[in-house]
């Protein structure tokens, strides 16, 4: 897997955290 693909995957999590932080704080912590 290469940093595009990488970046691809990761892209709609970084969205998803930018429109739901309190989301992207559980994850982090747990």
């Amino acid at each position: 897997m290469d940093a595009t693909t990488l970046r691809a995957l990761q892209a709609p999590l970084k969205d998803q955290y930018r429109n739901t932080p309190d989301d992207a704080v559980i994850t982090l912590r747990a």
